[in-house]
């Protein structure tokens, strides 16, 4: 195999895995009759905003943290599941 069809096969699995975690946490949403930003089902997820002065930022709970677009590489990506997202909520936390 190429190392630009090794490259690609990473990205699809990628994006299928953040798919895959995006429709379990909507489902997680509806099912819980999630209506408000301020509710805990909402709160505790991982979440992406742009600020006003242009600064993309990353939120859990009351963490805030600036999003600097670091580069890691293209390594095989990390898969969502329920303790995974318990790790990120006690991270963020300290």
């Amino acid at each position: 195999q190429s190392s630009e069809s090794s490259a690609l096969q990473l990205k699809l699995k990628a994006l299928v895995l953040d798919t895959i975690h995006n429709m379990t946490v909507l489902q997680e949403l509806l099912e819980s009759n999630t209506k408000s930003v301020n509710e805990w089902q909402w709160q505790k997820q991982l979440r992406y905003y742009i600020r006003k002065d242009g600064m993309c930022v990353i939120r859990m709970v009351d963490a805030e943290f600036e999003y600097t677009y670091e580069y890691q590489g293209n390594a095989a990506k990390l898969v969502h599941t329920p303790l995974t997202d318990k790790c990120y909520l006690t991270l963020t936390q300290g």
